[in-house]
């Protein structure tokens, strides 16, 4: 059964951390790592492209409690958890879902100087872009 991407995860909000932290192998390791990649200073402004429920930034909130976070995610219900979890942070709902080489054409687009992959989980990649 071929199921449109918004409507998969809205399916599976309810359940879907407690999914990600147990059941994915090698999750934990991953939102540690990808906190070790942001910016530390004080005000550091990060782009979360698919932010989900935010379950990388809550370690990256660990590191940097006073970062700026914009996240965009394609599913509503994702983002209604997302205000949930983390209260105070900016909302964009986007709804067209991107391969990793159109993510990389659109952070470029948009006057990001480079983009690099840094790693990848099966389907979910690191991208790190520099301003």
């Amino acid at each position: 059964m071929l199921e449109k991407m918004d409507d998969f995860f809205t399916a599976r909000v309810d359940g879907y951390d407690e999914h990600m932290r147990n059941t994915i192998e090698g999750a934990s390791s991953f939102y540690k790592y990808t906190a070790s990649l942001l910016p530390e200073k004080s005000g550091a402004k990060v782009l979360d492209l698919g932010c989900g429920t935010g379950l990388e930034l809550e370690e990256y909130f660990l590191v940097n409690p006073f970062a700026k976070i914009t996240g965009i995610d394609l599913t509503e219900a994702m983002l209604k958890a997302l205000k949930e979890n983390l209260a105070d942070g900016e909302f964009y709902h986007y709804d067209t879902p991107l391969t990793v080489e159109h993510e990389k054409e659109t952070l470029l687009a948009a006057g990001f100087t480079k983009v690099e992959e840094l790693g990848d989980w099966e389907s979910t990649h690191t991208l790190k872009a520099v301003k």
